[in-house]
């Protein structure tokens, strides 16, 4: 019997999202965790996170660079696994770029400092940490079979 389109289209692989998914952006690749789903550390944080801040964010009082710094780690500490750099060479290293072309060392506070400095691109990991679609066991299955 066929797999219903019901599994196909919404089966998640835990494994996807708890491990992460390749995003390449050209010469900068991030491993994105999935923001939900079976992410029980990014679910766990969340609410540590927001327990200080809860009576700024009910009376929509939070400022939006508190929120953004808050989202930020939240991210880089949960979501964010990994970060490699397209060198010269062709060969890629763990690292976060810099503005003036540097690749740092991979830490939290760097890649913090990444997404605050890049807010589209931080919008765009959001959007795509948050699609339940990237992380379904089709692709889990397709990877498998391409490595």
């Amino acid at each position: 019997m066929a797999k219903s389109s019901v599994f196909r289209t919404f089966g998640t692989s835990r494994q996807l999202e708890r491990e992460g998914i390749w995003l390449n952006y050209g010469d900068i690749k991030f491993l994105v965790a999935r923001a939900g789903g079976t992410n029980i550390a990014y679910q766990e944080l969340l609410k540590a996170k927001i327990r200080p801040v809860r009576h700024q964010i009910e009376r929509d009082t939070l400022s939006k660079d508190d929120d953004n710094r808050i989202n930020a780690e939240l991210y880089a500490e949960t979501i964010i696994k990994d970060v490699q750099v397209l060198q010269e060479d062709g060969q890629w290293v763990k690292g976060v770029p810099t503005e003036a072309g540097d690749v740092a060392p991979y830490s939290t506070a760097a890649v913090v400092a990444l997404l605050l400095e890049l807010p589209e691109l931080f919008r765009d990991l959001r959007t795509c940490a948050s699609d339940s679609q990237k992380y379904l066991k089709e692709q889990e299955a397709a990877d498998t079979k391409n490595s």
